[in-house]
């Protein structure tokens, strides 16, 4: 008899998830990271990441408005201006003081059609800029500031319903969301929010420790199996 090992219930390793997806989640076997790093290599290794990352905001922050001019460039429908005034509350005030997404890839994704953001986080984003904004112009109704930034919200429930898998971006999506819920007083949709997002982390397969995973016989595009 088959059975899975628990360790590998969920996300790319699953026994339960198809082929297509696996090849989505594992293009080739040079995306698998190496596990026979020792700890003091992994730790220089993941230095030089983070280093390259804050060296790679600087330039990619310069471009940042030729991005926002870009036809190309996703705003769903908001104006130029309004679009560039909710991004930049959310980058000065909320991202500073939790980062969520990294902004390079978010920004340069939105302005050429990349995997880290869409639609979704857009509105994600928006609804959280126009909360810190309090500006009446992002109220549906200037009379009832508990109106304000409804119009994004709604967009992002609309745009939620269509997912199907779990992607990066929608990870990013609910946890901005459930920060912003949670400064409206609206705990319960945020916890809801984001309990989603931490399940999709474990669809991908974000929870396992690549120190636990057997890579000598792990194939990314076949299922594996303990057999008892």
């Amino acid at each position: 008899m088959c059975t899975e090992d628990p360790l590998f219930l969920h996300g790319p390793t699953s026994s339960f998830r198809d082929l297509s997806s696996q090849h989505a989640a594992f293009p080739s076997s040079a995306s698998i990271p190496d596990v026979h790093l020792t700890a003091f290599e992994r730790a220089a290794k993941l230095r030089e990441w983070a280093l390259q990352l804050f060296a790679n905001a600087a330039p990619e922050r310069q471009k940042e408005h030729t991005y926002l001019s870009l036809p190309t460039f996703e705003l769903d429908g908001v104006g130029h201006h309004s679009a560039f005034t909710l991004l930049n509350y959310y980058w000065n005030h909320q991202s500073d003081a939790c980062i969520m997404v990294y902004r390079p890839a978010v920004m340069h994704s939105l302005a050429t059609g990349g995997v880290y953001a869409n639609k979704l986080l857009l509105n994600a984003l928006y609804y959280a800029g126009a909360l810190l904004s309090g500006h009446e112009r992002f109220m549906d109704d200037a009379s009832k500031p508990n109106t304000l930034g409804n119009r994004f919200f709604h967009r992002f429930q609309s745009l939620l319903a269509h997912f199907e898998v779990s992607l990066i971006d929608t990870i990013s999506t609910l946890v901005v969301t459930s920060s912003a819920l949670l400064t409206r007083g609206k705990q319960t949709l945020a916890y809801l929010y984001f309990g989603l997002a931490q399940r999709m982390m474990t669809d991908l397969g974000f929870h396992v420790n690549p120190d636990m995973v057997n890579h000598a016989s792990y194939s990314p595009y076949l299922p594996i199996y303990s057999m008892l």
